[in-house]
């Protein structure tokens, strides 16, 4: 029998907040890392999102609390993860005198991606906001970077030893008190029992109940396409996906659609039959609260945990929870290993699990997990005497992750674009001109019976790489996107995909309130999902010199279809919106391999760019390709900057547009900027030359202003 660490009293004087901002819920497992080891030294610990502190209890809650750690990723352009609005917009109140935080001792630690210009913006903002209002910093903020060689374990081991030996200068242990070991597992605060109500259900013979995967706020939607658009030979597996909804939703450009993906059933299997739970896998369960989570609501001012599964499915089984709720194919944190230990009763297994637990070791760790991408399912055939004891085994207390939502950037656009009628128009590349071949394998564009306003096209590059195993490795996601059979019509599919819609800030003013901007827009590979979707939106738009005709025809004419009427009305409400005004221009830098194999969207850029010898004002659209694998010298986005310099000059400072970056993150960003600090030395078609520092200081202006925007993945 585990008997679990004896439960701290809580005194306020020893209480240890944890607040975090989780984007993507790694910031969050990192802050339960760090609660579970305040709880070892006999803290009485609580880890919640920022916004979870309710705004009513911020004024008098949190000047009385006397350590809070803060720990935060960064999203969109240096902002605060979503989860944190409240909170911070409570803290940037002006009202709030300087000593507000004064009694309070804090310290914060950032998750980061030094490829990203503005790399842990989100916690130096916070940091110097919390000691803006008086707090005191108990140690010296750290940021992580994956990056590193060690990923952001490289700056969190440290930095929580560093932490944890300033806290216990001023709180030391209790007198008589040692740290807990990290064998001794620790309280739980949600629990599995059978869920007798369920049970007593079957026993009547009642009809079953119809699952349920609740998802708020989510659309439901039929996959109606889903359509390998790489040639077999290429070497990666990228997929035209289209969601058809139920109902009308509305998105803009830059926005992303969140789906929650499914472990395989044979995966799932598998977890089942390595545990023994083959008799109960399918018998009604649920998620209790307990007797110590109880206790932490009557001893505490701060409000419980949540529990680890929101919205479980309905009704839930150990069988439903492995396939939608908990991420067996991931790769494991040190705190899986130590929560495994205490399920073994092979003591060669255990002490092995605790060696990858001693910070000693990370090297080690590191090869066993991160290296080959060893997964939680594959690590319990390896160490195949741990039993976990479902009731308790499965959730909190560095067991096994929640799956986490995947996003995917929005490739459509609510215009529709049923494309104009062709024209021969030349595409330029890095090293020459090419016809576009109407005959190469494209995407499907727009069909006539489509309604834009129900339809979502995604471009997903499947997540397919052998590892140092040797085992062929395919990511959650794509893999279970891969196994998806579309259905052509969705009135008749019984199968429904929840999708949530979520907004984009920092491409919202390049489609509405920025319009007469011009755009650079540099896109590698699957990059160019987003950038469909913005081009495409500003090419439907009208401009200053077709709006006045526009009005006229629109007001003057009568139609007699449905469609056509609603197609007047938004033509009339969007000239209204742009009197005196004109689209900018756009100029699309987009890189890919080969001409052959990964030019997405190839058959609709002709029909999108201006003709050469157009006598259209405004607005001008351009298009220039690298294909890095078709010439002997390899070219890409970053070249296609310094080549084409002059138009980049001109629109970004003559005319002060905006560059969007989208794409992978890794080399990639660093080589776009630095190519644009290069085009800004060389000033222009008219040499306006800038010395570095000046270039560097313009871009750096660009930033501030929200005229520099980058969205890598």
């Amino acid at each position: 029998m585990i008997v679990p660490a004896p439960i701290p009293s809580s005194t306020l004087s020893r209480t240890l907040l944890v607040l975090y901002g989780s984007e993507t819920g790694i910031a969050q497992d990192y802050a339960h890392e760090l609660g579970r080891a305040a709880q070892r030294l006999h803290f009485d610990t609580r880890v919640l999102a920022m916004n979870d502190l309710l705004p009513s209890l911020l004024p008098t809650l949190l000047p009385t609390l006397p350590l809070i750690i803060f720990i935060t990723s960064t999203t969109g352009q240096g902002d605060l993860p979503s989860n944190t609005s409240h909170f911070w917009k409570f803290l940037l109140r002006k009202r709030l005198p300087a000593n507000f935080l004064s009694k309070v001792q804090f310290s914060s630690f950032g998750l980061g991606d030094s490829t990203y210009l503005k790399f842990n913006w989100a916690v130096k903002k916070l940091h110097k906001r919390v000691l803006q209002l008086g707090a005191e910093e108990v140690c010296e903020r750290g940021e992580g970077d994956e990056q590193h060689a060690e990923g952001i374990d490289g700056a969190f081991i440290p930095w929580s030893r560093q932490l944890f030996g300033k806290v216990l200068e001023k709180w030391p242990l209790p007198n008589g008190m040692e740290k807990i070991p990290d064998e001794v597992p620790l309280p739980k605060e949600y629990t599995l029992e059978f869920d007798e109500v369920e049970m007593e259900k079957i026993n009547l013979g009642l009809p079953p109940t119809d699952i349920h995967i609740p998802r708020p706020g989510a659309h439901l939607a039929t996959l109606t396409r889903n359509e390998r658009v790489t040639p077999g030979s290429h070497f990666q597996d990228v997929r035209h996906i289209t969601f058809t909804t139920d109902e009308d939703i509305t998105y803009s450009p830059g926005d992303v659609v969140s789906l929650s993906p499914q472990n395989l059933p044979k995966d799932v299997s598998l977890f089942i039959s390595l545990q023994g739970w083959g008799s109960i896998a399918d018998i009604p369960i649920k998620i209790t609260p307990t007797p110590y989570l109880l206790s932490l609501t009557r001893t505490s001012p701060l409000p419980p945990p949540p529990s680890p599964i929101p919205h479980p499915a309905s009704p839930l089984t150990l069988r439903m929870l492995l396939t939608h709720h908990l991420d067996i194919t991931a790769i494991p944190r040190r705190s899986f290993f130590a929560h495994i230990a205490n399920y073994t009763s092979d003591p060669v297994h255990k002490e092995r699990l605790l060696e990858f637990v001693d910070p000693e070791h990370i090297d080690e760790l590191w090869d066993y997990t991160t290296r080959p991408k060893r997964t939680i399912l594959e690590v319990l055939q390896e160490f195949n005497s741990v039993r976990l004891d479902w009731r308790e085994g499965l959730l909190g207390g560095g067991a096994i992750g929640v799956i986490r939502d995947r996003l995917f950037s929005i490739a459509s656009t609510q215009k529709g674009h049923p494309l104009p009628s062709p024209r021969e128009t030349a595409i330029t590349t890095a090293t020459d001109t090419h016809e576009l071949n109407r005959n190469c394998t494209g995407f499907a564009t727009t069909n006539a019976t489509t309604n834009p306003s129900r339809t979502v096209d995604l471009l997903v590059a499947i997540v397919h790489y052998q590892t140092l195993l040797r085992k062929p490795r395919t990511g959650l996601c794509t893999r279970w996107l891969r196994t998806l059979t579309p259905s052509p019509n969705p009135t008749t599919t019984t199968t429904r995909i929840p999708i949530l819609i979520l907004s984009s800030t920092s491409f919202s003013s390049l489609s509405s309130s920025d319009l007469t901007k011009p755009i650079v827009m540099v896109a590698p590979g699957t990059g160019i999902a987003p950038m469909r979707s913005l081009a495409w939106e500003r090419y439907s738009l009208p401009t200053s010199s077709t709006t006045s005709s526009t009005t006229s025809s629109t007001s003057s004419s009568t139609t007699s279809s449905t469609s056509s009427d609603s197609e007047d009305r938004h033509i009339r409400r969007r000239v209204g919106d742009m009197v005196e005004n004109k689209v900018g221009d756009m100029l699309l830098l987009f890189g890919c391999r080969s001409s052959s194999a990964d030019f997405f969207f190839r058959d609709e850029w002709a029909s999108w760019q201006t003709p050469p010898h157009s006598s259209s004002p405004s607005p001008r659209r351009k298009m220039y390709i690298a294909f890095s694998r078709d010439q002997p010298k390899k070219h890409y986005v970053q070249d296609l900057v310094r080549e084409h310099g002059d138009e980049v000059f001109r629109l970004l400072h003559d005319e002060r547009g905006t560059v969007v970056v989208c794409g992978s993150s890794g080399r990639m960003p660093q080589a776009v900027r630095e190519a644009l600090v290069e085009v800004l030395e060389r000033g222009g078609a008219e040499g306006r030359v800038m010395r570095r520092e000046e270039a560097e200081r313009y871009l750096g202006g660009m930033e501030r202003e929200g005229r520099f925007k980058q969205e890598t993945w």
